[in-house]
C-alpha cells in the first residue's frame, strides 16, 4: 500500500474524533455532528481493521518479546510519576481510596492509547518514527482540547496546560510504543496514570457525561 493511502484513514479517524470532542458537550441540537465525527472515526478504523491480516497487530498488540516486560515496567513508573505531578499541580491531596470511577477512567485511557499510539502512530510509521510519534501526540492533544472548548458556564479549564501535558505525555508514551514495538507499555502507563490521578474521584468529571 502506498504511504499516502496508508496515512489517509488514520488521519480521517483523528479528524473524526476531534469533531466528536468539539460538539460532544454542545447540547442536543449538535449531537448529530458529534455522532457523525465518531462515526467517521469508527468507519476509518474499521476499514483498516477489516483489511488487516491481524487486527491485533494493527492496534499494536501482537508484537511481543522478552524486553516488552521491561518497557511495561518503565510504563508503570512513567505513568505513576506523571500522575503524582498532575495531582500536585492541581492541589489534590492523596486519599488512598479507589472509587468506582477508577475503572471507567482506566478504560477511557486505555482506549485512547490503543487508538492514538496503537493504531494512528502505527499507521503513520511509514512517515518515519519521529514524525509518527509527534503527529500521534499532536492528534491526541488536539482531541483532548476539543473536549474542553465548550465547557459549562463557570467551569475554568486550563486548555493550554492540558494541551502541553497531553502532548508531552504523548511523546513519552509514543516513545514507549516505538522502542517496544508494542502498544502494551503505553496502555499500562496511561492506565496507571488514570488510576492514580482519578481513582479516588467520587464521580466522573463533567467532560465524561455532560
Amino acid at each position: 500500500m502506498k504511504r499516502d493511502a496508508r496515512c489517509f484513514l488514520p488521519t480521517a479517524a483523528a479528524i473524526g474524533l476531534c469533531i466528536f470532542g468539539l460538539f460532544a458537550h454542545c447540547g442536543m441540537s449538535l449531537v448529530p455532528l458529534s455522532a457523525l465525527g465518531l462515526a467517521v472515526a469508527a468507519v476509518a478504523i474499521g476499514r483498516d481493521i477489516a483489511a488487516a491480516n491481524s487486527p491485533a497487530s494493527l492496534l499494536g498488540l501482537a508484537y511481543t518479546k522478552h524486553s516488552t516486560a521491561a518497557f511495561v515496567a518503565v510504563g508503570l513508573v512513567v505513568g505513576g510519576l506523571l500522575a503524582v505531578a498532575y495531582r500536585w499541580r492541581l492541589g489534590w491531596t492523596p486519599t488512598g481510596q479507589v472509587r468506582p470511577f477508577a475503572l471507567l477512567a482506566i478504560l477511557i485511557g486505555s482506549t485512547e492509547e490503543l487508538v492514538y499510539r496503537g493504531y494512528i502512530q502505527g499507521q503513520l510509521a511509514p512517515l518515519g518514527p519521529a514524525r509518527a510519534v509527534v503527529l500521534a501526540s499532536l492528534a491526541h492533544a488536539l482531541y483532548k482540547c476539543t473536549l474542553f472548548v465548550f465547557s459549562p458556564a463557570g467551569v475554568r479549564t486550563g486548555v493550554v496546560f492540558l494541551a502541553v501535558c497531553t502532548f508531552l505525555g504523548g511523546l513519552l508514551f509514543g516513545s514507549l510504543r516505538h522502542f517496544s514495538k508494542s502498544a502494551t507499555p503505553p496502555v499500562v502507563a496511561h492506565a496507571v496514570f488514570d488510576l492514580i490521578a482519578y481513582g479516588d474521584r467520587a464521580q466522573a468529571p463533567w467532560w465524561v457525561w455532560s
